[in-house]
């Protein structure tokens, strides 16, 4: 009786997997959604998703070639900030305090050599200093330092819009600094 019951629970677990991976070939229709064009010709801003009107067609419509009937869009590649390049004055006193933190900084050679840890604002509410954290492995033993903010060079990738961070300092440089006591 055992035996049976040992071979029956054993044949069980063993089916588990084959069982799960059956699938079934009648789908509902009405679960494939397709992507249409809006119908009157104006662009809405935003996708729609209908099912399809015939029975058993899973493709995906493409949107219209119209250029007022586009409902899918690619992501913008411009830069928020302005063009890919240098981040002017006012650009620079426009970054929050939360795009700033936790940039890594590279130095002349295009090493990382730190991240920027604190931002230190003047009396005017304008970023005077960058405190980055140089040396150490993984965010233990850096030392961290305070540079002017108008020697770090920000940029945007002119495709990406991702911010980035430069310094004339070499690793070096910064080793040799002082440690900012805040």
């Amino acid at each position: 009786m055992k035996r049976i019951l040992a071979t029956t629970a054993i044949v069980a677990l063993a089916a588990s997997p084959v069982l799960a991976q059956t699938q079934s070939t009648e789908e509902d229709p009405a679960n494939q959604p397709a992507i249409e064009a809006p119908a009157n010709g104006t662009d809405t801003g935003t996708g729609t998703m209908e099912a399809p009107e015939t029975g058993g067609d899973t493709t995906t419509e493409a949107p219209a070639t119209d250029s007022g009937d586009t409902t899918v869009q690619a992501p913008e590649t411009e830069n928020p900030m302005g063009g890919g390049g240098d981040l002017g004055a006012d650009e620079r006193q426009a970054l929050t305090a939360e795009e700033l933190e936790g940039l890594a900084v590279h130095d002349p050679s295009g090493e990382n050599v730190g991240d920027i840890s604190e931002l230190v604002v003047g009396d005017s509410g304008e970023i005077t200093d960058v405190v980055i954290d140089v040396g150490g492995f993984l965010g233990i033993g850096a030392k961290p330092v305070a540079v002017a903010f108008e020697e770090v060079s920000l940029s945007r990738d002119g495709e990406t819009g991702t911010l980035h961070a430069s310094t004339n300092y070499s690793a070096a440089d910064f080793e040799a600094m002082e440690t900012w006591e805040g």
